[in-house]
């Protein structure tokens, strides 16, 4: 008995058959692929790499998948009012957020709508992976027929919103060298010897790993350019200067012991590991942020204020001009810009400020050129109002804050009656006395009886007020 014959698919646009005589669909035949290069695939396998356990760097590219394969190109495009517009990442913030809700109820998590709401992506996050994956040669951005990445801030700042194309090619370009490099370093690299730990040191945690940019933040040192920021040495180099101060501070914890730290109000620690970015899920960002949270809490130190000798001497830091104490007007400093702006943010919210806003308005910052000082002398007229949602406003100011003033449109003036010098055919003169419609150029009869009648109410009066 022979098998029936398979039934071709039909294209969206008609009765004609979307297959070539070799088997490859039309649509991927016009972009080379032969007949060993391909195979089918169902939605819902593609949808499973946009579950909330992954990468949101894999996540975007299965939702990058599935608008361009299932539009029949590689341009990722969506609809709109039954119309094809270019993708967006907030097509896929929304559709991942959409995944991630019903991946928990299915699997009978209940939640109020406020704790879903907390799985949704930043457009920050979400533009970090896209960079990603263009370095891994997975998508590549473009505008105007140029790169993304070929433009400039101030250019990109000037797009208009939904310009830019996401392109998914059938064939992968290759992966950045600067990546094929470092993911050569982590396989090769000699597996880091166990942490010694004595009697005396059982039970202390250890700190988490060690991200790059972290510790440069941490320490007040500006992210180098990107050639010298991803090279081995440098990056070697950090890490032995990390590990230098974490000795100094444990050599410090121990002399002076937990129980003299001072804690004000529920601070959130300062991230030193990998941090939310493109290859964490989301899941373990929020549980990392509530585990820091819990640490932080005031209830679990005792609150006892060390002398200037339990102190001890301060560790030399590099400070930049963003770094210099800020006075208060109650007399308080702050060590920093950042800092103030994160006591502004607690005042205003009535809780501490998530680590994550403060590095996502230090990014748009620092790809306008501005810094937290500027910021800040910027937003002290503001302090004053009322914010309703202060994480939302302060996001929107820095965007808007630096931005050159808008200039409306000038006019060209309008021609004036060489008699009356009126400009809107509605000028008077006086005439014997008495103020009379212009009659060059007063043609409107409304404004002829206005007149009429404001200048009999104005005699009338006169008389009155002479009897």
């Amino acid at each position: 008995m022979t098998a029936p014959k398979r039934k071709p698919a039909q294209s969206e646009g008609g009765n004609k058959p979307e297959w070539t005589g070799t088997g490859v669909p039309d649509w991927m035949a016009k972009f080379g692929i032969k007949p060993s290069e391909w195979l089918s695939v169902t939605k819902a396998q593609i949808r499973t790499q946009m579950r909330p356990d992954r990468p949101l760097k894999v996540q975007l590219w299965a939702c990058g998948i599935l608008h361009t394969a299932g539009y029949k190109g590689e341009l990722a495009q969506t609809k709109r009012n039954n119309k094809l517009v270019n993708f967006t990442p907030a097509v896929a913030i929304r559709e991942i957020h959409q995944d991630a809700i019903e991946y928990y109820r299915n699997g009978g998590v209940v939640a109020a709508d406020e704790e879903f709401l907390k799985l949704k992506e930043t457009k920050e996050d979400v533009r970090s992976a896209f960079e990603s994956l263009e370095e891994d040669g997975l998508c590549v951005r473009k505008a105007n027929g140029k790169l993304l990445r070929d433009l400039t801030p101030e250019q990109r700042q000037r797009l208009p919103s939904g310009s830019i194309e996401y392109y998914f090619y059938l064939t992968p370009e290759q992966a950045s060298p600067a990546n094929v490099r470092k993911q050569w370093a982590r396989v090769t690299a000699p597996p880091s010897p166990p942490p010694s730990i004595t009697e005396g040191e059982v039970g202390k945690s250890s700190l988490p790993p060690v991200s790059i940019s972290q510790v440069l933040k941490t320490f007040g040192f500006e992210r180098p350019k990107k050639e010298v920021f991803t090279s081995p040495d440098y990056q070697k180099r950090v890490v032995s200067a990390w590990l230098a101060a974490k000795k100094l501070f444990d050599a410090k914890m121990t002399e002076v012991g937990t129980e003299s730290l001072p804690v004000v109000g529920p601070e959130i620690l300062p991230e030193v590991g990998t941090g939310g970015g493109a290859f964490e899920s989301k899941d373990e960002r929020i549980g990392a942020l509530e585990r820091k949270r819990a640490q932080a809490a005031p209830e679990a130190v005792h609150h006892h204020q060390p002398s200037l000798e339990e102190k001890g001497p301060a560790l030399p830091l590099k400070k930049s001009d963003d770094e210099k104490p800020k006075p208060l007007e109650d007399g308080r400093e702050y060590l920093n810009a950042r800092e103030e702006l994160k006591a502004i943010y607690q005042a205003k919210a009535h809780e501490p400020a998530e680590v994550r806003l403060l590095n996502q308005l230090e990014g748009i910052l620092g790809n306008k050129g501005h810094t937290f000082e500027e910021f800040l002398e910027k937003l002290r007229p503001h302090l004053p109002n009322e914010w309703r949602n202060p994480a939302g406003f302060l996001t929107d100011f820095a965007r808007k804050a630096f931005l050159p003033p808008v200039e409306e449109p000038a006019l060209k003036p309008k021609p004036k009656c060489p008699r009356c010098r009126a400009d809107n055919q509605r000028g008077a003169i006086l005439e014997g006395g008495k103020i009379v419609p212009c009659p060059d150029c007063s043609t409107d009869p409304a404004w002829r009886e206005e007149l009429e009648a404001k200048e009999a109410a104005r005699v009338l009066k006169s008389k009155g007020a002479g009897g």
